[in-house]
């Protein structure tokens, strides 16, 4: 009896499978036609367009430390291999920063007029400092200020940014940023201008030197630049908040380790920003 009723009720069904509606089967009639059409046309095609290779975005710098400067407007920066050099514009004397903590660890008095030191680096022993109310470069005894060596600025020079040692294989040179005239290698014999590279920079400030490449800051564009010895920007990133007004730049590789490998002086900020910049 049981088996009985499972059969006719099977047949219901199929019977009613079988009684499909005339609009219902053209819908299926013609969806049926439609995907093997698709089918036909994806064979006729071919294989899609292969995927577009997509340059990720470039990596940003790294903002590692924060030190308040000891000058009300710091100005460019050197490093002596131990700690920073941090000038004053406004101020008459040079301060020796810890990097660790931002003591200061040491003043020296500027020469001259003693005020407007707008470039400072370090050449292994002394320290030389751009002032051009005095229009001259000074060489300084780090211990006791004492001028080593005066020499003129060259005319050239009318608006200093940035000042540094740049060094490779054929040896060591002397490099000014002028806001005007650009980077001026000068004769650190006598001041004279032995090279000159026009810098594509808006508003160009700082100058810092990595054993291969120059450093900047292009401050229109709010943004940091690696410039080849020949004066051409190789590659830029945005200068990371809350640097406002960049003035110095200093490069220190690792001999600063998890401080960051390149500082910066910003004086909207009162402040020195230790920076990690993106490899390559």
């Amino acid at each position: 009896m049981r088996v009985t009723m499972r059969m006719t009720m099977r047949m219901r069904v199929s019977s009613e499978a079988r009684r499909v509606d005339p609009g219902t089967a053209l819908l299926l009639l013609l969806g049926l036609i439609g995907a093997v059409g698709g089918l036909v046309g994806c064979e006729r095609l071919g294989p899609g367009p292969r995927p577009v290779d997509v340059e990720p975005p470039p990596p940003e710098v790294q903002l590692l430390a924060v030190l308040a400067a000891p000058a009300e407007v710091p100005g460019d920066l050197a490093w002596d291999g131990e700690a920073l050099w941090v000038t004053d514009v406004a101020g008459e004397v040079l301060h020796r920063v810890s990097p660790v903590d931002g003591r200061v660890l040491a003043q020296v008095r500027l020469p001259g007029l003693g005020v407007l030191a707008l470039g400072v680096a370090w050449d292994g022993e002394a320290l030389w400092v751009a002032m051009p109310l005095d229009e001259a470069l000074y060489r300084l005894d780090p211990s006791s200020g004492r001028v080593l060596a005066r020499l003129r600025l060259p005319e050239a020079v009318t608006d200093p940014r940035g000042l540094t040692w740049a060094w490779d294989e054929a040896g060591r040179a002397l490099w000014l940023l002028d806001g005007a005239a650009g980077l001026l290698q000068l004769d650190p014999r006598d001041g004279r201008v032995l090279q000159r590279r026009a810098v594509p920079a808006d508003d160009p400030q700082g100058l810092a030197w990595d054993g291969e490449r120059f450093w900047l800051v292009a401050r229109e564009r709010g943004r940091l630049e690696r410039v080849t010895p020949l004066g051409e920007v190789e590659a830029a990133w945005p200068l990371p908040p809350p640097v406002a007004a960049p003035a110095g730049l200093v490069w220190t590789g690792a001999l600063a380790p998890g401080r960051g490998e390149l500082w910066l002086s910003d004086e909207a900020n009162g402040a020195l920003f230790g920076l990690r910049v993106p490899e390559g």
